[in-house]
C-alpha cells in the first residue's frame, strides 16, 4: 500500500466497489474495509484534491445509503461507524453538519475506552457539541450510550447518574410493555437488585445503581 502512486486513491476505489456491491456486505467484510480506510489517517495519508472532491460525493451517498432505503439493516453500525472514519481519513468532516455527525455517531455502539472515545470526538469536531451529542442519545432512548459519554467527558455533575437511570428505567417499562411484558415483573425484580447486595466472584461489591443499568440494559434488548 505504500508503494502505490496515491493511496488515498487507491482505498477510495476499493470503498466504491465495496459500497457498491451487495454481496460483500457483510459484518465481517465491513470490519475489513473500515480498518483500510483507518490505515490513512494512521499513516497519515494526504488524499489529493481530485481525491478529496471524489471521497466528498462518495460520503453523501453513504450517507443516502444508511438512511435510506439501500439501508444496511443489522449492518448500520458497522456502516456508520465506516463513514465516520472515512471522513476523518479523507478530512471531510466539515462536509456534514454537526447535527448530521452526531445522528451518525449515535448509531454506533461506542464501547472505546475513554482516551479512544474523546479522540475520536476531537477528530469528529464534536469536543464543544457534546452535550448535544449526549442530549440527542437521551431524547433517542440511547441512555447507556449516553452514559458512556458522560464518563468520558467527566460530565457527572451535569448529567447525574440516578437521572440516567430514571429515564433509563421508564425506556425500559415503555419498551418491555410495548413487547407484552408486565411492569409489575419489571418493578419487582428492580427492586431486588436494590435491596440485595450482590458481590462478584472475585469478591467485587458491585453498586446497585450499576446493577439496575446492567439489569435494564438486558431487558431493553431482549
Amino acid at each position: 500500500m505504500f508503494h502505490a502512486p496515491d493511496p488515498a486513491a487507491l482505498v477510495l476505489q476499493v470503498v466504491k466497489l465495496f459500497l457498491s456491491s451487495k454481496k460483500f456486505k457483510c459484518a465481517k467484510v465491513w470490519l475489513k474495509c473500515v480498518r483500510l480506510i483507518c490505515w490513512l489517517s494512521m499513516a497519515s495519508v494526504k488524499p489529493s484534491a481530485d481525491t478529496t472532491e471524489e471521497a466528498q460525493m462518495v460520503a453523501k451517498d453513504w450517507k443516502e445509503m444508511i438512511n435510506g432505503k439501500d439501508s444496511c439493516g443489522e449492518l448500520d453500525l458497522q456502516a456508520a461507524w465506516g463513514l465516520l472514519q472515512f471522513l476523518i481519513s479523507y478530512n471531510i468532516v466539515s462536509e456534514f453538519s454537526s447535527h448530521e455527525i452526531i445522528c451518525i455517531f449515535a448509531m454506533v455502539h461506542h464501547k472505546n475506552n475513554k482516551k479512544n472515545t474523546v479522540k475520536l470526538c476531537e477528530d469528529l469536531g464534536l469536543t464543544d457539541r457534546i452535550t448535544d451529542l449526549i442530549d440527542y442519545m437521551i431524547g433517542n432512548g440511547q441512555h447507556i450510550e449516553a452514559f458512556r459519554m458522560v464518563q468520558a467527558f467527566s460530565l457527572e455533575d451535569t448529567y447525574p447518574l440516578h437521572s440516567l437511570l430514571e429515564g433509563l428505567i421508564k425506556k425500559v417499562i415503555q419498551t418491555s410493555l410495548e413487547a407484552g411484558k408486565t411492569c409489575a415483573c419489571i418493578n419487582t425484580t428492580l427492586t431486588l437488585h436494590m435491596s440485595v447486595p450482590h458481590i462478584t466472584p472475585e469478591g467485587v461489591l458491585l453498586s446497585p445503581l450499576f446493577l439496575i443499568v446492567i439489569h435494564a440494559s438486558r431487558v431493553l434488548f431482549l
